[in-house]
């Protein structure tokens, strides 16, 4: 058990030092205007990890580390595909997410904050195969010109086939991420 939260701790360290080595250039200000939160159109890359607590009758703690890339149609929306690792520490299994990824925001004028609405739909392969669905609301923190924090709680879902009856694995999720 302490070699996994060790690995938690790891994943969240690399995902947050470069969101926080954005907050000062050379000790000048670091360039955000509190009147735009920088959700430009263009490609977007998005990294998350997070950790989701097991509900429901086959509810299973997992680790769940994400990627998804795309593009920033407007302010508002953005559309990708992406991939990840989920990690069932419980049974000792591993799930590989494939999905598409979608994406509402709501920037908030006049301040680097903008909520959001995701949500990735897809199909997990290796030892938890079957259709995948997560979603999660939140709120991006701008750090820089092009750069912002993803904080969310949602919910997981990964359907397994057992024997002869599918499974519903189920979780609470929290996560924190970087996009870019």
């Amino acid at each position: 058990m302490k070699v996994l939260k060790t690995l938690v701790v790891i994943i969240m360290m690399t995902v947050a030092m470069p969101v926080f080595a954005q907050f000062t250039t050379g000790g000048k200000s670091n360039g955000i205007s509190s009147s735009e939160n920088y959700l430009h159109t263009g490609y977007k890359g998005m990294v998350d990890a997070g950790y989701g607590i097991g509900v429901g009758d086959f509810g299973v703690d997992r680790i769940i580390v994400t990627t998804s890339h795309g593009y920033q149609f407007c302010p508002y929306f953005f559309a990708g595909v992406g991939t990840g690792i989920n990690y069932y520490h419980d049974s000792d299994a591993w799930g590989v997410p494939i999905f598409a990824n979608l994406r509402g925001s709501l920037p908030i004028s006049n301040t680097k904050f903008a909520p959001f609405l995701d949500m990735k739909i897809g199909y997990s392969v290796a030892d938890a195969e079957g259709f995948f669905f997560s979603t999660s609301i939140g709120t991006r923190i701008a750090t820089s010109n092009r750069c912002g924090l993803n904080i969310g709680l949602g919910y997981e879902m990964q359907k397994l086939d057992a024997y002869i009856t599918k499974i519903t694995c189920g979780a609470f999720a929290i996560k924190i991420g970087l996009d870019f």
